[in-house]
């Protein structure tokens, strides 16, 4: 059984007199999303009558040489930042009670190489270098070992770097030195302020690093969120210092129950109200004007500080831990259970599938049932997400203690709610799971079976199941996806499936869609669907065609006879 804590932090913003100051027209956050509803058309565009260049209706493309004067497209989406200029950047130790790192205002995938230059500068021997979990082991002696951790940091284009160390004997314990453990980051502050402003590279192969920010706003229950990926020690620090350089006055505070009292008003220049997590102190700050209508409170509370992940990993009998694994995830994430097992017990479909090559995991993410209100309470209204930040943090968790787990080959599957969260998984977290395999999911919860859906979902049918429905969120797929249902699914309607696909094809995304003639619900359990199930992962996580070895032997054997 394996035991993950996730921290992470959010901060609520309750208004003491009204929400527009957030989502109102001139608030900090304006609803957007009915604007168009304001635009007005626009006349339609006519070309001269005199024109010779008119294009008639079936001239798709214009002639070669009609127009010596095309202009290049402008307005071109800039490519995604791999590179932070390293002429403003600030390197520090940083320190918060025992907790150390290192603070560098670059990101992490420019970080990276610098951060291995380091160790190979002082002839250390790198044990393992991960670019996507951002993690270095380092042989520092005979029975002490390094783990450099490389993540983004709280502010934009910011990377921070913790240290700590480990037994080469895995059977012996070794007390964290702080004051060791400063040395050697005080060393790598200094190597940093010499190199960061004249290196020039980036690594590609660490470019996820600069994906996994530590801070997300966003609305739920029309409260205003900052998510932390934080303990709670530091996001506290983190807000405290926040509210100083955004000149924002503390009124109270009551840290046992994470709450500041404080007040604010509009800001002289436009910098919405959250710049303040840029930590600028510069002195120069425009002066907010205060009163008493912007009077707020911002609650700080432990998401998921204090709660155990349990999970379950299936290796190959065969398992060779020289190798790297795909790894594969059994999904489900139906709200009124929980579906890691608490007990020894024979698991044939989750060995059968590893027997294949594959580390098989099995994770019960909040929003499942038998531990606590507030852990079962996350899935209300909002089953898309299934739990995922938490799995995701599993999986990597578990890759940074066994290297064997290869996370750039990570696929996913599972039937009914199972099937509904795989789809899910593969469209919000697209970047994580590269291959997924949905059977008769409820794609949709506006439809299906209205007494389960109205007990996760709420009554009435609102903004909620739109957000949830993968139908809607279907032209985010990226990776492989194959959809199963049978024919005679009396359970979830086919016809939800039919749905995603529809909206797969309007999207033109490329998939693959098994439907199986006189099968019901869970067809992929049947005979057929099971084996097109693992094909399809073997195909995709292990780039070779199934069978085709058992083939070859059967051709020579009968050439022989």
């Amino acid at each position: 059984m394996k035991n993950l804590n996730i921290f992470s932090s959010l901060f609520f913003i309750y208004w003491f007199t009204s929400c527009s100051y957030i989502t109102g027209p001139e608030g900090f956050f304006p609803e957007t999303k009915n604007d168009f509803f304001d635009e007005k058309l626009s006349e339609d565009l006519t070309l001269p009558e005199n024109d010779s260049t008119k294009i008639q209706k079936d001239d798709h493309y214009p002639p070669i040489g009609l127009n010596e004067n095309f202009v290049e497209a402008q307005n071109i989406p800039a490519p995604r930042q791999i590179f932070s200029s390293g002429e403003s950047n600030e390197i520090q130790l940083r320190r918060l009670g025992e907790l150390m790192w290192v603070y560098v205002e670059t990101l992490p995938s420019t970080s990276w190489p610098i951060a291995k230059n380091y160790f190979e500068a002082l002839s250390l021997n790198i044990i393992d270098a991960n670019p996507d979990t951002g993690i270095i082991l380092v042989e520092f002696s005979d029975n002490i070992n390094f783990k450099v951790t490389i993540e983004h940091g709280i502010k934009e284009a910011s990377t921070e770097i913790f240290l700590s160390t480990f037994a080469t004997d895995p059977s012996e314990a070794l007390v964290q030195d702080s004051e060791f453990i400063q040395d050697q980051l005080s060393d790598i502050v200094q190597f940093f302020a010499s190199s960061v402003s004249s290196f020039s590279g980036t690594s590609l192969a660490a470019q996820n690093l600069n994906d996994r920010k530590k801070t997300k706003i966003f609305n739920l229950n029309d409260q205003t969120i900052i998510e932390l990926n934080l303990g709670f020690d530091r996001a506290w620090s983190a807000v405290s210092r926040a509210l100083d350089a955004g000149k924002i006055t503390s009124n109270d505070i009551d840290r046992d129950n994470g709450l500041f009292f404080v007040s604010y008003a509009v800001e002289t220049e436009e910098e919405g109200w959250f710049s303040f997590l840029n930590f600028n102190n510069d002195e120069n700050n425009t002066s907010l004007l205060l009163g008493e209508e912007a009077e707020f409170k911002i609650k700080l509370e432990v998401l998921n500080g204090k709660t155990n992940i349990y999970g379950l990993l299936w290796r190959p009998t065969n398992f060779d831990k020289q190798k790297r694994y795909p790894v594969v995830e059994h999904i489900y994430a139906g709200p009124h259970d929980a579906f890691v097992p608490k007990k020894f017990q024979v698991h044939y479909h989750q060995q059968e599938m590893a027997e294949l090559g594959f580390i098989v995991v099995q994770i019960d993410g909040m929003g499942t049932n038998w531990r606590s209100k507030h852990f079962h309470n996350y899935c209300w209204q909002n089953l898309k997400d299934a739990g995922f930040p938490d799995r995701i943090a599993w999986i990597r968790s578990a890759a940074s203690e066994y290297p064997e787990i290869d996370l750039t080959r990570i696929g996913i599957y599972g039937g009914s709610a199972g099937g509904q969260n795989t789809l899910s998984g593969m469209l919000h977290y697209g970047d994580f799971y590269h291959v997924g395999v949905a059977d008769c999911g409820c794609h949709d919860n506006r439809m299906d079976k209205i007494w389960w859906n109205e007990a996760w979902m709420g009554w009435p049918i609102g903004s909620q199941y739109d957000d949830n429905s993968n139908v809607t969120h279907a032209k985010k797929l990226t990776g492989k996806l194959l959809l199963i249902v049978g024919e005679l699914d009396r359970n979830v309607d086919p016809a939800s499936t039919m749905q995603v696909v529809n909206a797969l094809i309007q999207a033109d995304k490329d998939f693959d869609l098994l439907i199986i003639p006189g099968v019901g619900h869970g067809a992929a359990g049947s005979t057929y669907g099971t084996r097109r199930q693992r094909d399809f992962f073997v195909r995709h996580l292990l780039d070779r065609e199934p069978r085709v070895d058992s083939t070859e032997k059967i051709s020579k054997n009968d050439e022989i006879n």
